[in-house]
Order: structure tokens, then sequence, then C-alpha cells
């Protein structure tokens, strides 16, 4: 009865599995580990990339605090530091967002988009004053124009 039982199991069909299918199978566990550590790694870049984002935003709104201070004055020579305070607030928050652009300028212009087209002029004048009153002389604005320009400033960062 063992001679017709190993004979019927010779008859089962068992496949041959060759060098290269257990290449395969070896390397499984080596693929399956690549997809894990990736996936762990975009979990991280998620939740940490939220943390960041969110701490530039708190550095921004605690700045623009900093700011409305400020602009209260009449003080020609702190409502003109407000303004460039406020250029280099836009300029940080741009970066922040990852704006493409080596001036703050150009990162502007990259943004168009993300704002509100009215917002996103009063910004270039806002923009255009810093520039008058750090490469002009004898340019001598009021303290309502300057605080006309930081009210588009702050607009502007605020819908950014």
């Amino acid at each position: 009865m063992a001679k017709y039982l190993a004979q019927a199991t010779d008859l089962v069909y068992r496949p041959e599995i060759n060098s290269t299918q257990w290449q395969i199978v070896d390397f499984m566990p080596f693929i399956f580990g690549i997809i894990l550590i990736i996936g762990i790694l975009l979990i991280l870049m998620y939740v940490f990339g939220k943390r960041g984002k969110s701490q530039w935003r708190k550095t921004a709104e605690q700045k623009l605090a900093e700011l409305d201070q400020m602009e209260k004055s009449d003080n020609i020579f702190q409502l003109k530091s407000v303004i460039m305070d406020a250029d280099k607030l836009l300029d940080f928050v741009l970066k922040s967002k990852r704006v493409k652009g080596e001036t703050l300028g150009e990162r502007l212009r990259n943004a168009k988009d993300s704002l509100p087209w009215k917002d996103y002029q009063n910004l270039w004048e806002a923009h255009k004053l810093r520039n008058k009153m750090s490469h002009e002389m004898s340019f001598s604005p009021s303290a309502q124009e300057l605080k006309e320009k930081y009210a588009y400033f702050r607009k502007g960062i605020k819908s950014l």
C-alpha cells in the first residue's frame, strides 16, 4: 500500500521553483521595508510640515501686532520704521510660503495668483513707497500716507 501511495503522490503536480523565482521571493521583504520607510517619512513630513507652517504664521501675527502698536504713533520716524518692517515681514511670509524668486519684487510677482487683485496692487504700491524711502534722499512721505501704506501691507500679509 505504501508503494501505491508513493506512486499517487508522484502524480500530484508540484511546480519546481527556479532560482530566479526564489530571488524575487527573497527580495519581497526588502521591497516591503522600503515602502514602509517611505510611508513613515511621508507621515512625518506631513506632521512636522503643519507644525512649521503654523509657527511662521504665529511669528508673522506677533510681528503684525507689534507693528500695529507702533503704527498708532504720529512720529514720522517710527512710521517709516513700521513701513520698512512691514516690507521685511511681507518678504518673510512669501519665503515661508515658499514663493519662488530672488528678490521681494520677484516673489510678489510670483504670488499674484495667491492674492486678491486689489490686495496685490496695494502691496505693490506699498512696496514702491518703501523703495522710494530707501533710495531717494529727498523723499518725505506724510504720516497719513505711511499709515495708509501700512494698512495695505497689513491686509496683504493677512490675506496670504
